[in-house]
């Protein structure tokens, strides 16, 4: 590598998974890291960087900063992007794409941003070359990506090529599907990479497409993410690339991936649901990533729920419910929330669980309280992470949900007989 053996990386991420990133990247071997907003930044080796792209779970992206400079208009931005060496990085007979993010006076529009970048690409190839290479706004080999911010611009090369999210398996969904990256968030932040080196068992009472349920099983049979069929990073067309050590570093991964899906068993990972078409897409989706034959769906209400159907823990349960904006109906959701802080308390005992939800309002309905809750983005949506450790019933007795005042349980009961 021509560049310094200690870089400076940024990892870009969903809204409330900074601290999770930052504690990831570290297991890569990188020895600084700085949660910033909706990221990390990080110094490390070149070898810590190629592992963030192939087993990052939570990154979206990361980038190569290129240059940093201060602009006052337009045409200050398109005369610094045309001083910068970009036949270093990009090779002439290269597909690139402009991928420009924020605001600067007199640009506040990222698609004319993106255009004045890429005018100053194609003309400096042109002076220096003699012809400039293709834009492709699809499959680009190489994305640059423009960061504006107040009087400062910040050029990046994308190492990630497409957002890590796509991890490959994902062929169909339901509506409003958890992406995957959130989902393992979710997981991360309710302690499940411990708990699966321990051999704990999986449950998603209402799986939908099975992100949760995959995302668990990927990371129990430690498969890295970046092993997707027919996945391209941008790195491996980048003229710098130590095409060796990326050799070497896949070569681990493929190893591990063999290793770690021997040691899954059956039973241990379990997604359920009452929308049999879903089901259908879930087991789909569980083939495109190579687990179709671990994994074990079955159509289940709430209510169906026997202590034993749970396979053996005690172990975590996970889910993201239908709520209030995906469902249209708030008081649908309350009920259905209701419904599984029941579930959880009749089933669950001794595990712990991972619930999202649209706002604080809704997991106060499961009943139990929550020993950790992180605000996090689904898409648009804000959303709250409520992880909660669930008791476990005295023998003999059963388990109840808290009393509750007369007008609260009138109230409980009547959106539960809505949501039947």
């Amino acid at each position: 590598m021509a560049q310094s053996a200690m870089p400076a990386f940024f990892a870009t991420c969903l809204r409330g998974l900074e601290g999770p990133l930052t504690a990831e990247l570290k297991t890569f071997g990188v020895e600084k890291a700085d949660a910033a907003r909706a990221g990390v930044a990080f110094e490390g080796s070149w070898e810590s960087a190629l592992r963030a792209c192939l087993w990052s779970r939570l990154a979206s992206r990361i980038l190569l900063p290129l240059a940093e400079s201060e602009i006052r208009d337009a045409q200050a931005l398109y005369n610094v992007a045309r001083e910068f060496p970009w036949e270093q990085h990009l090779d002439l007979n290269q597909t690139f794409r402009i991928e420009a993010h924020g605001t600067s006076p007199g640009i506040n529009h990222t698609g004319f941003a993106a255009l004045k970048v890429k005018d100053a690409v194609a003309d400096r190839f042109r002076s220096r070359l003699g012809r400039r290479p293709s834009v492709d706004a699809d499959n680009p080999d190489t994305r640059i990506h423009v960061l504006l911010r107040d009087n400062y611009v910040k050029f990046s090369l994308d190492l990630s090529g497409e957002s890590l999210h796509r991890r490959g398996y994902r062929t169909r969904a339901g509506e409003a599907p958890l992406g995957e990256t959130l989902a393992a968030g979710v997981l991360w932040l309710a302690g499940w990479p411990e708990m699966a080196k321990a051999g704990a068992p999986f449950v998603d009472p209402c799986c939908g497409s099975g992100t949760l349920v995959i995302e668990a099983a990927l990371w129990a049979a430690d498969v890295a993410p970046g092993l997707a069929a027919g996945r391209a990073f941008g790195a491996e067309r980048w003229p710098g690339l130590d095409r060796a050590l990326w050799g070497k570093l896949q070569a681990e991964a493929a190893q591990r991936r063999a290793a770690g899906l021997e040691t899954l068993k059956a039973g241990r990972f379990l997604g359920c649901d009452k929308d049999t078409s879903l089901l259908r897409a879930t087991r789909t989706n569980a083939d495109a990533a190579g687990l179709g034959s671990y994994l074990r769906f079955e159509r289940r209400e709430f209510s169906e729920w026997l202590p034993s159907h749970v396979p053996e823990g005690p172990g975590l349960i996970a889910a993201n419910p239908p709520y209030g904006e995906r469902m249209g109906q708030e008081a649908e959701a309350t009920a259905l929330y209701v419904e599984i802080g029941n579930l959880l308390r009749r089933c669950f005992g001794g595990w712990e669980a991972a619930i999202l939800a649209s706002n604080s309002g809704l997991n106060h309905r499961l009943g139990l309280r929550a020993r950790k809750v992180q605000a996090l983005k689904n898409g648009p949506l804000d959303v709250q992470l409520a992880v909660l450790s669930i008791p476990k019933a005295v023998e003999g007795q059963p388990v109840e949900a808290p009393r509750l005042s007369e007008t609260a349980t009138a109230f409980r009961n009547r959106l539960i007989k809505m949501h039947k």
